[in-house]
């Protein structure tokens, strides 16, 4: 199968390095601010990257900044975008 280049449909890309500094997390308000830039809404937010590992830092942080019902797609890109079974942009 092939991997497409594209993203799933109303995704937002916030990469988890956005998160650090030298190393370390940011302070926990940055954090909040970086996710409430990103993610507008209290909604439930659904995460995922490539693989399915990177993935887990933003899990984290956002469980820790955010009040949002928060779920892991562990099927990653590497499920989503092979094929034409789901949606992609």
């Amino acid at each position: 199968m092939h991997l497409k280049r594209r993203h799933v449909p109303k995704s937002v890309n916030l990469p988890f390095t956005k998160l650090l500094k030298d190393g370390k997390f940011l302070p926990q308000q940055e954090l909040k601010t970086t996710f409430k830039d990103a993610f507008v809404g209290d909604y439930p937010l659904v995460f995922s990257c490539g693989s399915g590992i990177t993935v887990c830092i933003l899990l984290l942080v956002a469980n820790l900044v955010l009040e949002n019902e928060l779920f892991l797609y562990d099927g990653a890109w590497s499920e989503w975008g092979e094929g034409d079974e789901y949606p992609v942009k």
